[in-house]
């Protein structure tokens, strides 16, 4: 099948995944035209959004080379710049891209081509492209800026190239955790059904060390980025740790890159740069490898009935003797942990306790500055929190309609649910 057919199939996958994970949530009622309108006009705000964001928060780290030079040694800044995007960027699309990865899972679009006379190849490929599809702008927004800000600031435009194939290299590794995050997520985590409080226990627990894998990679990010100088001098210093860390990613990456833009005496960085080549080269083969993997895990996925199952409602059940608002709590947190998305509520404010933790030094007060980023990070997340949940599940008010239910108890179950996870 030809290529440009290949695209207008992604484009039908990701306008049809968009627009069921926003029916989900929000219960359109009424003209569909309007509710498909709609969702495409908020889809296309918030991918204009994530661009402009992505696009200076690349250019950022470009330029702090220049302007703000981590270590006083060319080389070394370089290195530690170039390690510290690939790691932001990796971050980043893990966190943003797998709300929509698992909106293309879990809707039953890619079932229906394959009804149609179209091979498993195509259509594996289709959820792949409509994954791109979803995300070209910002993707291209995080990718392009920094080698080419970062080339043209160090007066070296043949990098760009190098790191243009490192960003690609990236994605293509940030892409396939993605998908295993999420095929662990279905297979494992949601999986764990039952009415016992021991499976629900398993099943919290699982969640929690899910979200840890997920949010990982930030926590490496900042402690990376607050104690970049320490890192710097501790690295450089010891051999061992320098030859270790040339075989690590993406530190071989940016120290290999560097060799470009800073002068070296060849002499004694010789095994070094092989070390750093090698490593280099067996990281991009294993991207390719695992993207290969990742499109045919994804088809997989799409066709298996339990994705869409799981991420469906989950029962109330309501005894005479037992309070309403517990009832609505319990289902409340039983529906967050089956989406790998809506996980994100469960881990968030437990990653930012984490990583608070490690960036302050123990048996010293906060400053002000760091005060004031825990106080506008804590503000953040009730203002993401408060309205994600109170609007993440539209069937709750019906059960005003259904039920002899208030819809005061509604809301008061949502408000111990916010008060839960922040507590």
């Amino acid at each position: 099948m030809r290529l440009s057919m290949l695209m207008r199939m992604a484009g039908l996958l990701s306008r049809e995944a968009i627009f069921r994970s926003m029916a989900e949530v929000r219960g359109f009622r009424g003209d569909g035209r309007l509710s498909v309108k709609s969702v495409l006009r908020a889809s296309s705000i918030n991918k204009a959004f994530l661009t402009l964001v992505f696009s200076a928060l690349s250019s950022g780290i470009a330029l702090t080379a220049k302007f703000m030079p981590i270590a006083s040694w060319s080389y070394a800044s370089d290195s530690i710049t170039i390690a510290v995007y690939m790691l932001v960027s990796f971050f980043i699309v893990l966190s943003t891209g797998l709300p929509l990865l698992t909106s293309i899972v879990s809707s039953n679009a890619t079932r229906t081509l394959a009804s149609m006379p179209i091979s498993e190849r195509c259509i594996s490929w289709a959820n792949a492209l409509a994954f791109i599809r979803m995300y070209d702008a910002p993707l291209a927004a995080l990718i392009l800026p920094f080698p080419i800000v970062f080339g043209v600031l160090k007066g070296c435009p043949h990098v760009i190239p190098l790191l243009l194939l490192f960003s690609v290299v990236n994605f293509m590794l940030a892409f396939s955790c993605m998908v295993l995050l999420t095929k662990v997520f279905y297979s494992k985590v949601a999986s764990w059904e039952g009415g016992t409080s021991g499976r629900s226990f398993a099943r919290g627990l699982m969640t929690a060390l899910w979200g840890l894998g997920v949010f990982g990679s930030a926590i490496v990010v900042n402690v990376l980025v607050s104690k970049s100088i320490e890192i710097t001098s501790v690295i450089f210093r010891s051999q061992s740790l320098f030859t270790a860390m040339s075989a690590a990613y993406p530190f071989s990456m940016g120290f290999l890159t560097s060799t470009l833009t800073a002068e070296l005496s060849s002499g004694g960085m010789l095994p070094y740069l092989v070390i750093q080549a090698l490593a280099s080269c067996l990281y991009t083969l294993l991207a390719f490898v695992g993207f290969r993997w990742s499109v045919e895990a994804l088809m997989d996925m799409c066709m298996e009935p339990p994705a869409a199952a799981i991420k469906g409602g989950v029962r109330l059940s309501i005894k005479p003797s037992k309070s309403r608002a517990a009832a609505f709590l319990k289902r409340d947190l039983k529906s967050l942990t089956r989406s790998p998305s809506q996980a994100f509520v469960v881990a968030l404010p437990v990653v930012i306790g984490v990583m608070v933790f490690l960036v302050s030094k123990p048996g010293l007060p906060l400053n002000l500055v760091s005060g004031s980023s825990i106080m506008v990070s804590v503000m953040g997340i009730l203002s993401f929190l408060s309205p994600y949940v109170l609007g993440s599940d539209a069937s709750a008010t019906s059960f005003t309609q259904t039920l002899p239910i208030r819809l005061g108890e509604v809301l008061f179950s949502k408000s111990l649910l916010i008060l839960a996870l922040n507590a």
